[in-house]
């Protein structure tokens, strides 16, 4: 830490041996910090340097940092908590590289943020021995519809969507990773709530229209995914009602 508390991406506290749990807070954005060590006491406090700022009734600050715990609370140095900075690009270029084919990158500190077009984000992410998953955001997704994860053409797996962000990680340990993240059923209108079940059967659609008018849309299964049914229909949904389709897997 700066002598003056200043924080800089890079920069973070760590406490270890810590019969409580070795662990480091890395900033993700600019912070101040206030350390306080006595012979039975380490302690941290953080706080966004805002001098000169007038601050007002109602406004808002955010504080983002990441928590990191290591695998034991007997850890006698800080080289997981410096894997953990240099894999992730805190301070610097992140150990792994991305290379999307649909979509945007936007930020690789602490985890990779990305864009998602057509209801997707997808790319190739390279091998990288790191000591956490790589932590994926996808922006411009819609809630409450259905969003999954595919990692290299596999079946797949849940994700959540809270105000249009998806969240989710990947594994690089292992190797080269293509992975998809977004909508496995699309619709023109966005209104509606759109549920997908994927089986080995095809694809189960459960459209619910919430609002006071009927709706007329069509749904459509991504093509970003791999192995999904080539499907479209247009459909008129009812007020309050709701539709549900099954669109077969092909032989």
């Amino acid at each position: 830490v700066h002598p003056r508390g200043e924080m800089e991406l890079g920069n973070y506290v760590a406490a270890y041996p810590n019969p409580n749990g070795a662990g480091a807070i890395f900033p993700l954005v600019p912070m101040s910090a206030r350390i306080t060590m006595t012979e039975k006491l380490f302690a941290a406090m953080f706080g966004l340097p805002v001098g000169g700022s007038s601050m007002r009734r109602g406004d808002s600050l955010v504080m983002r940092f990441m928590a990191v715990s290591a695998p034991t609370s007997l850890e006698e140095g800080n080289q997981v908590f410096d894997d953990i900075r240099r894999t992730l690009g805190l301070g610097c270029e992140p150990a792994y590289s991305v290379t999307p084919s649909q979509g945007q990158v936007e930020a690789t500190t602490g985890y990779l943020t990305v864009a998602a077009e057509r209801g997707a984000f997808a790319a190739r992410l390279t091998k990288t021995t790191m000591p956490t998953a790589l932590f994926l955001n996808v922006r411009g997704l819609t809630d409450n519809w259905s969003c999954a994860k595919q990692v290299n053409g596999g079946p797949l797996r849940p994700a959540t969507v809270h105000e249009g962000v998806g969240y989710t990680n990947v594994d690089l340990n292992q190797g080269d990773v293509d992975v998809v993240v977004g909508h496995p059923v699309l619709c023109d209108a966005p209104g509606l709530k759109v549920v997908a079940w994927v089986t080995g059967a095809g694809i189960e659609v459960f459209a619910q229209n919430p609002g006071d008018n009927d709706i007329t849309c069509e749904l459509s299964s991504n093509p970003a995914f791999g192995g999904l049914p080539s499907a479209a229909e247009t459909v008129t949904v009812e007020a309050g009602g709701s539709v549900t389709l099954n669109w077969p897997a092909g032989p």
